[in-house]
């Protein structure tokens, strides 16, 4: 912060959320939010993949009583990215916990992990998805303007399976 970092990505404790050990977590979040007060950006990291739908909604209950900004699905250090019914649920509960807000601040969600296409990025942002990360952005903003240039609406998956994609060789020299 002291460096200028505006944002900070910060790992849930999973063990201590697995034993249900609450006052630990929450105590770790809110202090992590007295040491970066707004306007820093606080992002909690929940590894979906690694947990059960109590333990989401425990998660995501807790980044907003500790006052952060987004909760993301995952690092992308694990092997399963965002999927539909995880951003579904992190952003169902993060609008029933804006209802109970005195200010109504929402919490907001950032999938991140195996976004790769416009089709991908279009699914989690209908999910409920503020935010997505990708290592694809480029490519998936690229194939969004191909679509609007033509006036098409992206195709479904089904009608991209059997088109062909430049492999990652030709994308990073196209994209760069």
């Amino acid at each position: 912060m002291h460096d200028g970092a505006e944002e900070l990505d910060i790992v849930l404790n999973t063990p201590e959320l697995k034993s249900r050990d609450y006052a630990a977590v929450y105590n770790e979040l809110a202090t992590l939010r007295l040491q970066a007060p707004h306007p820093i950006i606080l992002k909690l990291i929940l590894e979906t993949s690694q947990l059960d739908r109590s333990q989401t909604v425990a998660a995501c209950t807790m980044a907003a009583a500790a006052n952060f900004d987004l909760v993301k699905n995952s690092t992308g250090v694990t092997d399963e990215g965002a999927t539909e019914e995880d951003v579904r649920l992190m952003a169902a509960c993060c609008e029933q916990l804006a209802l109970g807000n005195k200010d109504g601040r929402k919490i907001q969600v950032l999938a991140s992990g195996g976004i790769k296409t416009i089709e991908d990025a279009a699914a989690m942002l209908e999910a409920g998805a503020s935010r997505l990360g990708s290592s694809g952005g480029v490519w998936i903003v690229k194939e969004g303007e191909e679509y609007m240039e033509r006036s098409q609406s992206p195709p479904s998956i089904s009608e991209r399976r059997g088109s062909l994609r430049p492999g990652l060789a030709t994308r990073l020299f196209t994209d760069f």
